[in-house]
């Protein structure tokens, strides 16, 4: 008979690791992640008490604006529940207990996403909320920070292995809960001697469809050498994103350039482990066409 129970007890373990984060703290199931305008009230294990509205979720940590305008950071350790304004305070405290009992899942309804701003050709026209972004490193050759200025607009630099820099910059702005559009500038500089271009811009209008988990993509704009004998190139970018857990999302993109012309196929994973990330796949480069080889990429992350 121990035999037997064995496999279930095994099952049973992930379900109890589960509980012991969900619950610690409750949160109401009134709470919509995806309404900008609605005020919520946050009250910790200390008995601090803070009214304003959740920002983002990342892994277990919970950033809540407050009606000053001011950030703070909560680990789900540190907090007691979070409900919407008008909800009775008074009822929830006598009843927490039971509460907590029960299955607590409200605030998971917006999945959690792995990087929604960039795919791999092109960025997206979601956003880092302010003062989060991310550290990105392909092969070590490619580096960039991107930084979130304000909720829709962050700025971006780093460099290019020997002797390029970057500098970026995008703004975006959100319709509805599905449409979303940007607009954003790349800009790539000589930083030394080696390098034998004088310099290239890119500016672009996107559009995504979807929520930052699953959504299809859109980019159309122009490369500009800083060379004023150069023509414009136009280039565009179709491309989508398929979160299919916590740790794991797909994504693929086409880059088209009207130079050549040629169209430009990539694919890859992105795998999450809290706050780092691993990126695996397959791509090529400008100037190249569908009948070339593609190169492996891998790319390592760091959100903050």
């Amino acid at each position: 008979m121990s035999t037997k129970l064995l496999p279930a007890l095994i099952a049973l373990v992930p379900l109890l690791c589960l509980s012991v984060v969900l619950q610690g703290q409750y949160f109401s199931h009134k709470i919509k992640l995806t309404d900008p305008y609605q005020v919520h009230t946050l009250k910790t294990v200390r008995g601090d008490r803070f009214v304003g509205n959740i920002v983002s979720i990342q892994s277990t940590q919970l950033q809540f604006k407050l009606n000053n305008g001011n950030l703070v950071d909560f680990s789900f350790q540190e907090i007691l529940w979070v409900i919407t304004w008008g909800e009775d305070e008074k009822s929830l405290s006598a009843n927490l207990s039971k509460l907590l009992s029960k299955n607590n899942k409200a605030i998971f309804e917006e999945p959690f996403h792995i990087g929604a701003e960039n795919i791999i050709y092109s960025s997206s026209a979601f956003n880092y909320s302010r003062g989060h972004g991310e550290v990105k490193s392909y092969a070590f050759l490619i580096n960039y920070v991107d930084v979130g200025v304000s909720d829709d607009f962050s700025i971006g630099g780093g460099f290019v292995l020997p002797s390029l820099g970057l500098l970026r910059f995008k703004t975006t702005l959100s319709a509805d809960e599905k449409l979303h559009f940007g607009l954003g500038a790349n800009l790539i500089v000589p930083i030394s001697d080696l390098a034998d271009i004088i310099g290239v811009g890119h500016l672009y209008a996107v559009g995504s469809i979807g929520s930052r988990s699953r959504f299809f993509n859109i980019t159309a704009g122009f490369f500009f050498p800083f060379d004023v004998f150069s023509d414009l190139i136009f280039v565009t970018t179709v491309g989508g994103v398929y979160q299919i857990s916590k740790q794991w999302r797909m994504h693929f993109e086409l880059f088209y350039e009207d130079e050549g012309p040629s169209v430009i196929p990539a694919y890859g994973v992105i795998w999450q482990k809290g706050k780092f990330k691993l990126e695996l796949g397959m791509a090529a480069f400008p100037g190249l066409d569908l009948d070339t080889p593609l190169l492996p990429i891998i790319g390592l992350g760091f959100i903050f």
